[in-house]
Order: structure tokens, then C-alpha cells, then sequence
């Protein structure tokens, strides 16, 4: 039942391709820089890297947090980015 959440509700393949699109995109440019310019040029950029993966993390915690409460509802929008870092930083509660 879990493993076939995601794909449920209007969207659902759509929304997991946005957020693999953007975890895909940040190895990229992580590895990127490790093998063509330094690994110390990607170590340091690796908190900008976390920093831009907020978003994405905010929007697994509102899945997650979502089926705690059993609402049976389909996964929610890429919407509200600001939100989505807000959700990360905000305490449970």
C-alpha cells in the first residue's frame, strides 16, 4: 500500500519526476565540480547544495507528515517553495 502512494492521485508521476529532477540536478553540479574544476571547490560548495535541496526535503516532510495522519490524500504540489524551506526550519508540532 505505501510503496503505491506516490502514484496515486491526479499528477503523481509528474510530482516524483520534479523532485528526482531536482536531487539529480544538484549531484550533477556536485560531482561536476569534484571532477572538473577540485574536490575543494565542491566541498565548499556543498552547503549551497544542501541549501538548495530544502526545498525538497520540506516537501517530504508534508508527504510524510501527511500519511502520519492518514488523511488518504494525494501527494500535494510542488507549490509554496518558501514554505517548503519554512516546513524544514519550523519545529513538529
Amino acid at each position: 500500500m505505501a510503496a503505491r502512494f506516490p502514484w496515486t492521485g491526479p499528477g503523481g508521476p509528474r510530482k516524483l519526476f520534479i523532485g528526482g529532477c531536482i536531487g539529480v540536478f544538484l549531484e550533477m553540479v556536485f560531482l561536476g565540480f569534484a571532477y572538473f574544476v577540485s574536490e575543494e571547490a565542491a566541498f565548499s560548495i556543498a552547503p549551497l547544495a544542501v541549501l538548495l535541496n530544502l526545498p525538497a526535503v520540506g516537501y517530504a516532510l508534508r508527504v510524510y507528515r501527511a500519511g502520519l495522519t492518514q488523511k488518504g490524500e494525494p501527494l500535494p504540489e510542488w507549490e509554496d517553495w518558501r514554505g517548503l524551506i519554512l516546513t524544514v526550519s519550523s519545529r513538529s508540532g
